[in-house]
């Protein structure tokens, strides 16, 4: 969940616009509102999708090369 607290602070930081990013940043929130509690139970219970956020991240990070850091 750091990751992508992190992940979502970037994007709506860049310069671009946290339009540029609405289809990650959407994923990111949806993820945190499954997961409000950041608890090691609540995380492990939901590892899975959390884990999937960051790939679907990841891959569309891969096609925007311009915005991978």
């Amino acid at each position: 969940m750091e990751n992508l607290d992190f992940l979502s602070r970037a994007m709506h930081d860049d310069p671009k616009g946290v339009d540029h990013f609405s289809a990650p940043v959407a994923w990111i929130e949806e993820t945190q509102k499954k997961v409000p509690d950041r608890s090691g139970e609540a995380i492990v219970k939901h590892e899975a999708e959390i884990v999937q956020t960051l790939k679907r991240i990841n891959d569309w990070m891969q096609h925007h090369p311009e915005d991978y850091r």
